[in-house]
């Protein structure tokens, strides 16, 4: 069996158990008010009570992480947006730089062919 229904199983059992023991009437005094009622409507209300409260609290909670996890979600597809559009420049850069690279050696080639032959210009008036 599942351990979910044997633990529910044993809990239930727990429950007729303490009902039965607790079933004496108490007396319960609020403000100006009296009132006679079983024990065990007491415990239980109190039981449930907390289990609504805590499954507020949960669920609260549980918004809250979803909330924070769906603004995650947004962030992490726009850095991975921005990453693809980076990525493009990148390439685009790439094919842009191998030609400008040989432009600047081609320039600088003739920049020193032409500062050698102002030098050799030099030798030659001298």
């Amino acid at each position: 069996m599942n351990k979910k229904i044997i633990l529910l199983l044993l809990f239930a059992l727990f429950i007729a158990i303490f009902s039965i023991q607790n079933a004496s009437p108490v007396l319960i005094r609020l403000l100006f008010w009296d009132f006679e009622i079983y024990l065990v409507l007491i415990v239980l209300g109190a039981i449930v009570f907390g289990a609504i409260l805590m499954a507020l609290v949960t669920s609260l909670s549980s918004f809250r992480l979803n909330k924070e996890i769906r603004m995650e979600k947004k962030e992490k597809e726009e850095l991975l947006n921005e990453v693809e559009e980076l990525k493009v420049l990148l390439a685009k850069y790439r094919e842009e730089t191998p030609a400008s690279a040989e432009e600047e050696k081609v320039n600088e080639n003739d920049s020193t062919e032409d500062s050698n032959t102002s030098e050799q210009e030099l030798k030659e008036e001298e």
